[in-house]
């Protein structure tokens, strides 16, 4: 039990130590991003948690700042990730992308991370109180992409392993590397200077760490982990020691034995390990068990799959539970408790998305409920990186393929340009900013500078005139009691704004600074001591009304002749109550000057360490009214409302009516008078705080220029809750006020302040500018201004054109001149077109509005350039004739050049000669035919288009300098001309005799739509009896009445063409009775519908005679194909044929064949023609030999029906024939227009027209280049190879490098190329894919100069300094060297110069300056920092840029951005004051300097006469002091540039420039100058000392006796004491002797003066301000007489001081007394009679009437030893010679085992029963003597002196011993005898040692009696008990004895 209470107490010692302060762990890791120079920085760090006072997980909190490495840091807000409310501290975790500065291709740089602030816990072993720094090694690598780069190696730790003390103890670090596993070492860090725990060793291979420690306590040690390539982290945590109890191993000599170190186990077999200890554990500690992952293992979790792991732990002991404790979990982890008790079980999931790829190390421990631990179990969580990313798979080429919007270039580990975060969503719209893209981007839209919204689409700007008064901008605090804190306002003129303040103030407070300003100049040093005593009544009650209330503390003294007004003690977050107990006044006076409200004026704006977002409380002590004049009193209230700090004021023990007026008429504070006692000033002043924060004043800040800006605040208020509520400040903006960037300051007095800073419009302003334009052209420009306030402008011009200069139209086309009051959007662009040929300089003016106010007018200076004109050229159109030639008269004109001098040229003939003849002067014209005035060209059309058309040809015309015109066109109008009808018919055609037949008529026409048939003449037979009618049905020749005979030029009724052909049926009947060959004949013409008639057709007759006939037989074609479109007709004719079986009809041997073949039923799809003529088949003598051709584009299958007939028209079957279409693939076709462009157009993209019957896509191909014309492809790609394909058939030009063009730059090109197209198409029968035939097409480039391009240029330079720079400006006419800016307006806030000067007014308006000529210089301490914003450039010019010709460029601008150079300032004292003796606290801020980013400092040097300290604020913690031991120090740990510093002079020294310190404050790489810190150490009066030097007993010896370490007098009853002291004081202003005074008269006993040694009493001190004088030596006495006869320890206390000539007293010093009695000694009685006697041996005799007697012990103990001792010696005999023996009763008697002693203690009587009978027997004859000794034991003295003032008594008895005279007696009796008196000898020595043991416990005696080495002698001689008493009266403290001995 005792065990365990012992290792609870150090259990719980530990927990103590632990809580010094929050620092326990930390390890920062890094790993790529996509992007190389993009890191990923992960910080993992564990504190203290009563820091923070509670934490959850997932809660943020903020601790310090992490560096960069790259002059860049940012603070730390960590999320919670775990915790540990045993011992109490949590892990949280940082991680944030950070871009560094990219790097040369194939280069890497190294950069260090840095996590480092101060302190470390004090009661470390190692390192306490030193800064932490946690680094990490970082590299960027340029070289290699995404995920080959290198990763940091990553590693973890508990924040706290317990090691046992004196034992090996064994723990391995645990890291991964994402790259390579392998590779890492182990070794202490090196990173930084720090002691690592002696005993401790780390393996550089494996990470395991062997520690034996010798103390217990707390190390901190620093491990790094380096990999391969150098990249390293380090992982930083706390070893804590304990003892523990165990057993030796069975190997060692005392196995089993209790053991709490190895060394304590001796000669064990198994010593000298340092992996075994010998000293084995007691108990068993729980351990880790399955399913828990093994120490080091690595667990793979796959990308977007659900992974886990379990966490198990048991204990073995069931009556205990277990729990699991973990650092640094990642925040993604899901966690679930399992089981719960014995054994504890939890488990993790996880499902890891790509952004989580990495290493993550995860450090366990498990405890049981009574403290026992596990060892520390660590594993690795590892998300491998895939070859591709994000579900991508890898191609067959090795690249990756993406799914969804992940991008290939980067293995999809990236989202493509357009999407964001890790599932690569769509960005949203982002219309006037960058939207923040990428997987590890947000998707946020970044405006631009004047945009805001969530889609950058709302502009900052607006018009004057419609902005109300509003906030513009607003900055917030969390922990505020008010915000905003900050704010900007816009105020309209002369319009009221009421400004919101929302106040949050809870019921108990959540920060409150107290800061303590005590009066040091108390009256008296028992009044300054209730301040002392009421403080921790005071800290501990005000601490109750918030959740961290800290405390600060400074000191004043109205002492008037050493007044100090303001002097800081302990900044705001120190222990006051220990500073006040340290502090030492210099004075104690009532006289005063009043100045405690100056010292509370300067305390209030002192940097004291206020911390942002408290309440402010600065509590005044004093104990005399301030005097002030009125400027003191108005700085006292300015001061406390700058800072929004209220007043509580404790009058101690005095009224002050003056504060009480002064916080009256401030309206806030508090007053209150106070007892001069500690309770009462502690409860008033907490009181007061109570008062003062439970009310709401609002005051306006006298110290800012913007105060008569607030017009009204809201009332005040008292609050007894929580409140919440939103209050106005009324603002408002006088129309004129001569207040520039006017800031309002509102403190809501002790809860904080809002900063307004207030905005209103200012006049826009515009500058002169320029440009020009070519001659007979036009140029566009817009009207530009600028405004400070972002105000939307609009423009309107106030001067117009010459109506002779030209014209400028808006770009609705309205001539501005007649808009004279039209103001103008900033978007207008206005195009100038100046007359033709006017060349004069123009100007026009204008003005801005910002819709309150217009700027001044500037000035638009409009140059002509003139130029050479191109001619031009006049279209012309003619009608072209069939077959006739037309003359063509062109013309042309120039404004230089007469007729003779142009030429003309066709830019392409090609689209007229396809339709005749092309000539000029009777040759064909072509693309290089140079046509001279008169210009007269001919055209014979030769080729009838089949409908109207009109072809276009492009000419152009040349002037004398080869500069073309535009081009023109000769357009001909072709007109088709009609042709004749073909018209045809069977001849002969056979009748039988006596019968009739059908004669067809046939006409064919491709152009018309119907025919009519004429009968020109016709014969009726040889006989004339024939006829030739037609029947109303045509065709059918069997009408008889109906018939109408055929007359001579008879014309039919219109018939329509179907297929190109008419058919007209005629009869013809005959009487003749026999065959008749040409029996008639018929000829007849068809004329068309356009009146075209066809040539005459004969028709003959042949009659044919009557005959036996069978029916001819038809021979069928079998199905065949054709090839759609396909005109190799040879390939496809098939004959219609038949048999007939009559000879006349059919002998094939006799080659005779007279079958008819007749066309049935035509296609439907297509048209048969005959082989021998190609005209449409009907009917034909057969074999008839026909083709099938296809219509157009048909395809599938077609059939036609035919048969065949014999002379005597008998008629065959009729056969059908289906012919299939193959569907087969067209040449695709393709066309484009000419193209020309100048040098002033913009490239267009040109497309050609492609076409492909069948649908097919047709790609293109350029397989010609124009000459000295670039072409682009359709990706805007410049072609430089052909054939180059067109991807999207389109394509582009541009001029080439004008140098390149022959002859000469800059002239006019013309050039055709060619192209060609394929169409794309699955068809391969009877051909594939079909390629156009090849286009030429004419492409011209027409040189007009081209105006200079430029753009906006910002130049960059540093304040201070001068920058060349070049203008932008290009021109592809022009050389770049050639080009010149003319500049319209110079810089306001710098200059411009050249070699020649700085340029004026009347230098840039009469030259001009090459790009690179100027130089700017803004003025001295000038920068951007000084324009209304602090962020806009700082100058600004308006230019144009020049080319040779003088052509100029648009007005543009070059801003002339000045980065701010301004380092850091101080702005403090450079001069302090510190008191003698007295630690100062130093706060230096730094102020960053204008346009600057952070403050940090190094102090460069201090002169070391006193001592300079860092100093940390620890919150509730305290503040730590850290000497500073070499300089320079460096720290830049402060994000607000406040450093605090402590200096303290040496003891007693003082004097002015007593020191000096210097430091630098440091921005970056800005450095400001060395600063200077002058120390004065302000002498202050020193209180003197006191030093008691010794004391002498009057009436005694009069020996002096030195006070040693205590202060007390011992003396006796009735006697009188001289004590001695001295004063002594250091300061030098002390010049008379010190007073010397008793504080306080005791109450028993008198003090006299000292007179001297024969009359030592002088005057009685009666009276406590009676002064003690200092006698001539130096020294000061006082005589101390108790009352006579009285006696006492503690007797008296006499408390003496020594005051010096300010009134400061000494500590005091006190000279206890003690009065003692006298001791007696005791008396021993032996009667006359029993003083001798004479015995035998073995015979027994009894010693009686032996008494003593001790007079002063009453009921004390005594002691008496009785023993046998020799005759002359005293030593003691054996008993075995001589023994006796004694009655003991209730006395304790103990007796020595081998002597003849014994000795007892009891009272008197108990002892003088003891001695009055003692039986004594000899065993060896001799003399003897029988010894008693008696010892008071001093009981009767002091316990003081107690062991110098034992008094005793010793007496004998004579033995006379001789043996028997018998004779049988041998020498065996004296050897008895001999042994009994020895054995008696050494039982007394026993017996006195038992005694001296048993004494010492029952009564503690004096180290000189019961020392251990009392009884180790031989023999009692040694023993003081032993000592022969002297005679009684020499011992002077004896009263006189008549006893002799």
């Amino acid at each position: 039990m005792k065990n365990i209470i012992k290792y609870l107490f150090i259990f719980l010692c530990f927990l103590i130590i632990t809580e010094a302060t929050h620092f326990r762990y930390g390890t920062i890791s890094w790993a790529p991003t996509t992007k190389y120079n993009n890191i990923k920085i992960t910080v993992n760090l564990a504190f203290r948690t009563g820091y923070w006072g509670s934490v959850a997980i997932g809660q943020q909190i903020s601790h310090g700042n992490i560096d960069f490495g790259d002059n860049t840091k940012t603070g730390l807000t960590m999320t919670v990730t775990s915790k540990d409310t045993d011992n109490e501290w949590f892990t949280a975790t940082w991680s944030g992308i950070h871009e560094y500065s990219p790097q040369p291709t194939a280069q890497t740089k190294n950069y260090i991370v840095v996590y480092k602030d101060c302190c470390r816990i004090s009661t470390l072993l190692n390192n306490g109180d030193q800064y932490w720094h946690i680094s990490a090694g970082i590299q960027i690598d340029s070289s290699n992409a995404f995920p080959n780069v290198n990763w940091s190696p990553v590693t973890n730790m508990m924040p706290i392993v317990r090691v046992i003390a004196n034992k090996n103890n064994n723990f391995r670090i645990i890291a991964n590397d994402q790259n390579k596993q392998t590779a890492l070492s182990y070794k202490f860090t090196d990173t930084w200077t720090m002691d690592q725990p002696p005993g401790m060793t780390v393996d550089s291979i494996n990470g395991n760490c062997w520690f034996l420690p010798t103390k217990e306590g707390l190390y901190s040690t620093q491990i790094k982990v380096t990999d391969a390539l150098g990249a390293y982290v380090v992982v930083d945590f706390l070893l804590q020691t304990y003892t523990e109890v165990g057993k030796c191993d069975p190997t060692c000599s005392n196995a089993d034995a209790s053991c709490t170190s190895n060394s304590q186990c001796t000669k064990c077999s198994n010593t000298g390990s340092n992996s075994i200890n010998t000293c084995t554990n007691i108990q068993s500690p729980p351990e880790f068990i399955i399913p828990t992952p093994k120490n080091g293992e690595t667990i793979l979790f796959p990308i977007d799959k659900s992974s886990e792991f379990y966490l198990s732990c048991k204990t073995p002991y069931a009556s205990r539970t277990a729990s699991i404790t973990t650092s640094s979990i990642p925040t993604e982890l899901a966690l679930t408790t399992t089981s719960t008790g014995q054994t504890n079980s939890i488990k993790y999931s996880w499902s890891p998305k790509t952004s989580s790829i990495g290493s993550y190390v995860i450090s366990a421990l498990c405890k049981d409920s009574s403290g026992l631990t596990s060892e520390v179990r660590s594993f690795t969580i590892r998300i491998e990186k895939p070859e591709c990313g994000n579900g991508g798979i890898k191609g067959g080429d090795g690249k990756c393929v993406c799914i969804g919007n992940w991008d290939t270039i980067y293995q999809c580990f990236e989202c493509k340009d357009g999407f964001y975060g890790d599932k690569c969503t769509v960005l949203p719209p982002c219309k006037n900013g960058v939207p923040n893209g990428g997987v590890n981007g947000d998707g946020k839209c970044l405006c631009n500078n004047g945009w805001t919204g969530s889609d950058c689409s709302v502009s900052n700007s607006q018009s004057c005139g419609s902005m109300t008064s509003s906030i513009l901008s607003s900055s917030n605090a969390v922990s505020s009691y008010l915000n905003p804190i900050k704010a900007q306002v816009y105020l309209a003129n002369d319009k009221k704004f009421d400004f919101p303040l929302v106040l949050s103030i809870p019921s108990t407070l959540s920060k409150l600074d107290v800061y303590l300003l005590v009066d040091a100049n108390m009256n008296s040093a028992a009044t300054f001591l209730n301040i002392y005593n009421g403080m921790d009544n005071f800290i501990s009650s005000v601490k109750k009304f918030a959740e961290d209330t800290q405390f600060g503390l400074g000191i004043f003294s109205d002492y008037p002749s050493n007044s100090i007004t303001f002097q800081p003690n302990s900044n705001i977050g120190s222990d006051i109550s220990s500073a006040i107990r340290e502090f030492k006044p210099s004075s104690y006076s009532s006289s005063s000057n009043g100045n405690s409200l100056l010292a509370a004026t300067q305390a209030s704006s002192a940097q004291v360490g206020w911390n942002s977002g408290s309440f402010k409380v600065i509590v005044i002590i004093t104990d005399i009214d301030y005097q002030a004049n009125p400027t003191e009193k108005s700085s006292f209230t300015n001061s406390l409302i700058d800072k929004s700090v209220v007043p509580v004021v404790i009058g101690f023990g005095s009224p002050i009516p003056n504060w009480g007026a002064s916080i009256s008429s401030n309206g806030f504070g508090y007053t209150v008078q106070s007892a001069i006692t500690s309770g009462d000033w502690s409860t008033k002043a907490a009181a007061g705080i109570k008062a003062v924060s439970s009310k709401l004043v609002y005051k306006s800040g006298e110290m800012a220029n913007g105060k008569s800006l607030v017009t009204s605040l809201p009332i005040g208020e008292t609050i007894t809750q929580s409140t919440q509520k939103t209050v106005t400040i009324s603002l408002l903006k006088p129309a004129t006020t001569n207040i520039e960037s006017p800031v309002a300051k509102v403190s809501v007095m002790g809860y904080g302040q809002t900063v307004i800073s207030i905005n209103s419009n200012r006049q826009p302003t515009v500058s002169n500018s320029g440009f020009s334009v070519d001659q007979n052209s036009f140029a566009t420009f817009k009207l530009t201004g600028s405004d400070a306030d972002l105000n939307i402008l609009t423009f309107k011009f106030t001067s117009f054109l010459d109506s002779t200069a030209g014209i400028i139209t808006s770009s609705s086309g309205v001539d501005v001149s007649t808009q004279t009051n039209t103001f103008y959007s900033s978007t207008e662009v206005f195009k100038f077109t100046p007359k033709k040929n006017y060349i004069a300089t123009s100007s026009i003016s204008f003005i801005a509005n910002d819709g309150c106010v217009d700027s001044t007018a500037a000035t638009i200076t409009i140059t002509i350039n003139r130029i050479n004109q191109a001619p031009e050229c006049q279209p012309i159109t003619i009608n072209a004739l069939l077959n006739q030639q037309v003359g063509i008269s062109l013309s042309a004109s120039d404004f230089e050049d007469v007729a003779s001098k142009i030429a003309i040229f066709v830019s392409n003939p090609s689209p007229l000669t396809v339709y005749g003849s092309f000539n000029y002067q009777d040759k064909p014209i072509t693309t290089t035919t140079t046509i001279n005035n008169p210009w007269q060209l001919t055209f014979k059309q030769i080729v009838n288009p089949p409908s109207a058309i009109s072809v276009g040809v492009p000419f152009k015309s040349r002037d004398s300098a080869s500069l073309y015109s535009k081009e023109c066109l000769i357009t001909v109008n072709f007109v088709h001309t009609n042709e004749a009808p073909i018209s045809s018919s069977l001849s002969p055609v056979p009748v039988n005799p006596r019968d009739k037949t059908t004669i067809t008529l046939t006409s064919t026409d491709y152009d018309s739509t119907s025919a009519t048939f004429n009968i020109k003449s016709f014969t009726t037979g040889t006989d004339g009896k024939g006829t030739f009618y037609i029947c109303p049905q045509l065709g059918d020749c069997s009408c008889t009445t109906t018939q109408i005979k055929l007359q001579k030029n008879y014309v039919s009724s219109a018939v329509s063409y179907s297929t190109n052909i008419a058919n007209l049926g005629i009869c013809f009947s005959n009487d003749q009775s026999s065959q008749i060959t040409d029996y008639a004949s018929v000829t007849f013409t068809s004329t068309d519908n356009q009146g075209l008639e066809s040539l005459p057709v004969t028709v003959n007759i042949n009659v044919v005679g009557t005959r036996p006939n069978s029916p001819p037989t038809i021979i069928s074609i079998p199905k065949y194909s054709v090839f759609q479109d396909y005109k190799d007709y040879d390939k496809s004719s098939k004959i219609i044929d038949g048999t007939d079986t009559d000879q006349d009809d059919y002998d094939k041997s006799q080659g005779v064949n007279n079958l008819i073949a007749v066309i049935t039923e035509k296609p439907k799809k297509g048209t048969l023609y005959l082989k021998n003529d190609g005209s449409v088949a009907s009917n034909s003598p057969a074999p008839m030999e026909i083709y099938y051709v296809p219509n157009p584009g048909t395809f599938g299958d077609d059939t036609y029906s035919y048969k065949v007939i014999d002379t005597l028209q008998a008629s065959s079957t009729i056969a059908t024939t289906t012919v299939s279409v193959i569907q087969i693939n067209h040449k695709p076709s393709v066309s484009a227009d000419s193209y020309s462009f100048t040098s002033q157009d913009v490239q267009f993209e040109k497309s050609l027209v492609t076409s492909d019957f069948d649908g097919d896509q047709v790609n293109c191909q350029v397989i010609a280049l124009p000459n000295q014309i670039s072409m682009y492809d359709s990706e805007g790609i410049l072609i430089t190879q052909v054939p180059a394909k067109l991807s999207k058939n389109s394509y582009s030009f541009r001029l080439l490098d004008p140098s390149l063009i022959i002859p000469s730059p800059f002239s006019n090109v013309q050039s055709q190329f060619t192209v060609n197209c394929l169409d794309v198409t699955s068809k391969t029968d009877p051909f594939g894919p079909l390629q156009s035939d090849d286009l030429i097409v004419n492409v011209g480039y027409i040189y007009i100069n081209t105006p200079p391009k430029t753009k906006t240029l910002t130049v960059q330079l540093d304040q201070d300094t001068s920058k060349a720079f070049t203008f932008n400006g290009d021109d592809i006419e022009t050389p770049t060297s050639d080009l010149k800016v003319k500049i319209f307006s110079l810089p306001t806030n710098g200059r411009l110069s050249n070699q020649y000067g700085y340029l004026n007014g009347t230098s840039i308006s009469s030259r001009t300056y090459y790009l690179n000529e100027l130089t700017y210089t803004p003025n001295a301490g000038l920068s951007n920092w000084d324009t209304e914003d602090n962020n806009s450039p700082l100058d600004k010019i308006s230019y144009a840029v020049l080319d040779k010709g003088g052509l100029s460029s648009e007005t543009d601008l070059v801003y002339f951005s000045v980065r701010p150079r301004n380092p850091p300032i101080y702005t403090g004292k450079d001069e302090i004051n510190v008191l003698q003796n007295t630690r100062y606290p130093l706060t230096i801020i730094g102020e960053i300097g204008n346009g600057g980013s952070s403050v940090a400092i190094s102090v460069v040097s201090f002169t070391g006469n006193g001592t300079l300290y860092e100093t940390f604020n620890m919150g509730s913690e305290g503040t730590i002091d850290r000497q500073i031991s070499s300089y320079p120090v460096n720290r830049s740990d402060s994000l607000v540039g406040s450093y605090f510093y402590a200096y303290k002079p040496p003891h007693n020294q003082y004097g002015d420039d007593f020191d000096t310190i210097t430091f630098v404050l440091i921005d970056g790489d800005l450095v400001s100058k060395i600063y200077t810190v002058t120390v004065n150490v302000i002498h202050v009066n020193q209180p003197p000392t006191i030093k008691l030097i010794s004391y002498k007993v009057l009436g005694g010896s009069g020996k002096e006796i030195e006070f040693g370490s205590n202060s007390t007098v011992n003396m006796n009853i009735n006697t009188m004491a001289l004590v001695k002291y001295i004063g002594n004081d250091i300061d030098k202003d002390q010049v008379g002797p010190l007073g010397s005074k008793v504080l306080n008269i005791p109450l028993t006993g008198t003090i006299y003066k000292f007179n001297n040694e024969t009359t030592p009493l002088g005057a009685i001190i009666k009276d406590k301000n009676l002064n003690i004088e200092r006698n001539d030596d130096g020294f000061y006495y006082f005589v101390f007489v108790p009352i006579k006869g009285s006696t006492g320890q503690g007797y008296a206390r006499v408390p003496l001081i020594v005051i010096d000539d300010g009134g400061l007293v000494s500590p005091s010093e006190s000279v206890d007394f003690n009065v003692n009695n006298i001791n007696i000694p005791p008396v021993i009685t032996i009667d006359k009679e029993k003083r001798s006697y004479s015995l035998l041996t073995n015979l027994t005799i009894s010693a009686t009437k032996i008494t003593f007697d001790d007079p002063d012990s009453k009921n004390n103990d005594v002691s008496i030893t009785i023993s046998i001792v020799g005759e002359k010696d005293e030593t003691v005999v054996p008993f075995s010679n001589v023994s006796f023996t004694v009655t003991t009763g209730k006395a304790t008697c103990k007796p020595d085992s081998t002597l003849s002693s014994i000795t007892c203690v009891g009272k008197k009587s108990e002892l003088n029963k003891v001695i009055s009978k003692i039986d004594i027997i000899a065993k060896v004859a001799g003399n003897y003597r029988l010894k008693v000794f008696v010892d008071d034991l001093g009981y009767n003295s002091p316990i003081s002196i107690r062991s110098s003032t034992h008094l005793n008594a010793t007496d004998y008895v004579t033995l006379q011993i001789s043996s028997p005279e018998v004779t049988t007696q041998n020498s065996s009796n004296k050897t008895v005898l001999s042994g009994a008196i020895a054995g008696a000898a050494a039982g007394t020595a026993l017996i006195a040692a038992a005694m001296w043991k048993m004494l010492r416990k029952a009564a503690p005696p004096t180290d000189a009696f019961f020392d251990e080495g009392a009884f180790l002698g031989d023999g009692v001689n040694s023993n003081p008990m032993y000592q022969e008493s002297k005679n009684g009266g020499e011992n002077p403290l004896y009263l006189a004895s008549n006893e002799t001995l």
